[in-house]
């Protein structure tokens, strides 16, 4: 992404996860969906973020400079997403796009207090998150 900063952290199990860091302003944090990476999925929004936001888009597993593994679980890229909001240091803004929108909630639910607000844009099938984890009481 042109104007950008490519950046690494280690997950606290020692997976890599790479995001893209641009703008200034507040942070945002963006996780994209399934079928998109962390430089397209934002590209026609990326000049108006960029004017508010510190931005943080991350790329998911196999995408960017995120390491590539087999098997992994919603609750790996949850941790993925979360390891990146720690390492912001402060709340942030936290927008998911699709299944990065059932990333984002899941993060969201591990720390409240890290998250300023919440935006999850066209998240996949809802019983992917459980109720109990939306605060909607007992798993179903």
């Amino acid at each position: 992404m042109r104007g950008s900063v490519r950046e690494r952290i280690a997950t606290p199990v020692g997976t890599t996860v790479s995001y893209s860091r641009y703008g200034s302003g507040p942070p945002l944090v963006l996780v994209h969906g399934a079928f998109s990476d962390d430089e397209t999925n934002w590209e026609f929004v990326k000049p108006i973020l960029r004017e508010r936001f510190t931005v943080y888009a991350i790329a998911r597993r196999g995408r960017g400079e995120t390491d590539v593994t087999e098997g992994h679980s919603l609750d790996d890229e949850v941790e993925d997403v979360a390891a990146v909001i720690r390492a912001v240091g402060e709340p942030v803004f936290l927008l998911g796009h699709s299944y990065g929108a059932h990333c984002s909630v899941a993060a969201a639910a591990l720390d409240p207090r890290s998250i300023r607000k919440l935006v999850l844009y066209e998240p996949a099938w809802p019983w992917i998150v459980s109720g109990q984890l939306l605060g909607l009481g007992p798993a179903r």
